[in-house]
């Protein structure tokens, strides 16, 4: 996915001075991508000074991935996930 809105692409910027995983943990709830597998147990992690990364597991048997990355000229969102609803719920929170 590209040309994601510059608006909501703010939300994928490093904030403060807080660690890769800490600071996943926040924008993993500031972008709403919890809701999308409440149940799931979720490794995130943020880069400096912008993108994302999220693998998370559930029920010991599916899985999704989240990867963006944000460039000068290009934003790009990758979504790989198990399960079909996933990615339908990801792209309509988007």
């Amino acid at each position: 996915m590209t040309e994601l809105d510059r608006i909501l692409a703010r939300k994928f910027f490093k904030r403060d001075n807080k660690t890769g995983d800490t600071a996943g943990k926040e924008m993993t709830e500031l972008t709403w991508i919890e809701a999308i597998n409440p149940d799931a147990l979720i490794c995130h992690f943020v880069f400096d000074p912008c993108g994302y990364s999220m693998n998370g597991i559930i029920d010991g048997d599916r899985y999704s991935t989240i990867h963006v990355t944000l460039r000068m000229v290009i934003v790009m969102l990758a979504l790989n996930a198990w399960v079909l609803s996933t990615m339908i719920t990801m792209i309509s929170l988007l």
